[in-house]
């Protein structure tokens, strides 16, 4: 009957400690982080990747740091690639923005569609003062994008969700 009760103790304790380092990492990351998430519906997307501009999306304050994301078109014919980056616009002063745990995705809008793709930053993923930028130059193929089957451009636009994450600085440092 004790051996029991201490089977039990013991099964608790181990359930409270995963529950504590749960908690703890949660901790961690809004200590540490500050994380927005965006929703971005590029219009006349075709005729902008035609064109070969650059796209830029409205600028959002994240950590104390102006970011937005952009759209840029590279390659000939086929082999044309969309590249998506996050892009400083400003705001604090220049230090490396370490901005690991972002990501996009392209969501399909056909029903049951299965395509989605999402690419994520690695942790230690930064924005040096040099590019000011940091992402994917090859994201995915445009001749995937218009398959009508996957979903992603849809009556000429494409939605893009990100989750811009950045490490916070204190007095110039970062944590």
């Amino acid at each position: 009957e004790l051996k029991d009760l201490y089977d039990e103790l013991e099964g608790e304790h181990r359930r409270l400690k995963q529950e504590h380092d749960k908690l703890q990492a949660q901790h961690k990351e809004l200590a540490m982080y500050e994380s927005v998430e965006v929703t971005w519906v590029v219009d006349e997307f075709e005729s902008k990747a035609d064109a070969d501009t650059t796209v830029k999306s409205q600028t959002v304050p994240v950590a104390g740091y102006d970011m937005g994301l952009e759209l840029e078109f590279e390659g000939e014919g086929k082999a044309r690639q969309l590249g998506i980056y996050f892009r400083h616009r400003g705001g604090l002063t220049w230090a490396p923005i370490r901005i690991g745990g972002s990501s996009v995705t392209l969501e399909s809008s056909v029903r049951g569609g299965q395509h989605t793709i999402t690419r994520t930053l690695a942790d230690g993923d930064q924005i040096d003062k040099c590019s000011g930028a940091y992402g994917w130059p090859k994201c995915v193929a445009l001749s995937d994008l218009n398959k009508k089957t996957w979903g992603l451009v849809k009556e000429d636009k494409i939605t893009i969700k990100a989750k811009i994450r950045i490490e916070k600085l204190v007095r110039g440092e970062v944590l």
